[in-house]
């Protein structure tokens, strides 16, 4: 997908967003789902290893922490976690390289149908495990949530070993960022909002860099 002026951008990002919004009540567990704060989107128990739960990222927000960081459009971006695609398909209008990981089969498949729909060809999304991937040829990470009890050892190990300049964007809560992005291996480049706010319209991304 070429880059967009500013409105076809915000076009096409509200058409696919509709999109990952009908994949949305097509996967959700019936009955399980549940609202996620304001408007129609979900939020759901995943079917993959660990029960991560599924919701959306506020894509336009997404987008513009991106560019406010002025990260460089060259990098390759990675997210840890992609469920049906939408923080992807926004990175990917910046990114020239976006690759997803995601374990529950049903969100990826989804997510690939929605991607060739769209012809958004700097997107790929792989069925493995990050905790066993090697993450350094990735520039920029994101995660949006703790996917288990383990969650702050394990992502403290994981990113621990990325390579130094690496730029992690996430939606940690407080108690966890000082265990995850320890001040021996990390840099704030973006503290976030306060306070934390749970509502995806008034959502608070951090950013580190490693060190």
């Amino acid at each position: 997908m070429r880059i967009l002026g500013t409105t076809g951008r915000m076009n096409q990002l509200l058409r696919i967003e509709k999109a990952v919004q009908r994949a949305e009540r097509k996967v959700a567990p019936k009955g399980l789902a549940r609202n996620f704060s304001k408007g129609d989107w979900l939020c759901f128990s995943t079917a993959a290893r660990r029960k991560a739960e599924y919701a959306a990222t506020p894509a336009k927000l997404f987008l513009k922490t991106i560019e406010d960081l002025d990260l460089q459009p060259e990098n390759h971006f990675g997210d840890l976690g992609s469920g049906l695609g939408l923080t992807c398909f926004a990175a990917a209008m910046h990114f020239a390289r976006v690759t997803g990981f995601e374990l529950d089969q049903r969100l990826l498949t989804e997510a690939e149908t929605i991607r060739q729909a769209f012809e958004i060809e700097n997107v790929a999304f792989r069925h493995e495990d990050f905790l066993y991937t090697d993450l350094a040829p990735f520039q920029v990470l994101f995660l949006f949530q703790p996917f288990s009890q383990d969650f702050p050892d394990l992502m403290r190990d994981k990113l621990a070993g990325t390579t130094p300049g690496t730029v992690i964007i996430s939606h940690i809560f407080r108690f966890t960022e000082p265990i995850i992005f320890g001040p021996d291996d990390f840099r704030v480049i973006n503290p976030g909002w306060e306070p934390h706010s749970t509502d995806p319209y008034l959502i608070d991304f951090y950013a580190h860099e490693r060190k």
